[in-house]
């Protein structure tokens, strides 16, 4: 019938998008809020010792200075971005091969 068009999504539906889109900006605004009347204070990090006054120096059991490493594994022999470029391409150039003929054998029928 012309000038009648059926409703795409539901009165539920269009709420629950509603309230996802507020909530978007609720729960920054919130945290925000919360954060801004706490009072942080940063405080020297503890080195199971007496610290020195530097981040990472602490007095040992002996009373010499130490020094604390705090590095990161990255490993990029095993995980670098040259060994893990050629299987990335070829495994999702497959899965977009196979999902294309999932897609297109679908629609065929």
């Amino acid at each position: 019938m012309y000038g009648h068009a059926s409703a795409v999504l539901s009165s539920d539906n269009i709420l629950i998008m509603i309230i996802m889109l507020v909530l978007i900006f609720v729960v920054p605004m919130v945290t925000m809020i919360l954060l801004r009347r706490s009072h942080i204070t940063f405080e020297d990090t503890y080195l199971a010792g007496v610290n020195t006054g530097k981040q990472t120096y602490f007095y040992d059991a002996m009373g010499e200075p130490k020094h604390s490493w705090i590095t990161n594994w990255y490993l990029t022999d095993l995980f670098g971005e040259a060994k893990l470029w050629s299987p990335s391409v070829v495994l999702s150039t497959a899965a977009i091969l196979i999902y294309t003929v999932i897609a297109l054998g679908g629609a065929v029928r």
